[in-house]
């Protein structure tokens, strides 16, 4: 295959997964939006005063955020880390 194909079909191939993840996320968000008894517009207004918040704080106290983030990571890292295996016994 040449480039152009490898690049057409991927692009293909990107754009039905794009629009695959969208329609799951609109199917998530009206199911949600039913559940806790409110429109999806008032969910997105949620969602973006949550969005706003956590950009605030970001601006607000950067070196809390890092911290936080890094803890996080650590906690993530280690919990999806590789099985601990026992050390071979030498003789």
């Amino acid at each position: 295959m040449s480039d152009v194909n490898l690049k057409e079909n991927l692009k293909r191939d990107l754009s039905q997964a794009a629009r695959e993840a969208q329609a799951a996320v609109m199917r998530t968000a009206h199911s949600t939006a039913e559940r806790l008894g409110c429109t999806p517009q008032q969910l997105q207004g949620h969602c973006q005063s949550i969005a706003d918040a956590s950009y605030n704080t970001v601006i607000r106290r950067p070196g809390l955020t890092l911290l936080l983030v890094a803890g996080a990571s650590f906690a993530v890292g280690y919990l999806l880390g590789s099985p601990r295996r026992p050390q071979p016994q030498q003789s």
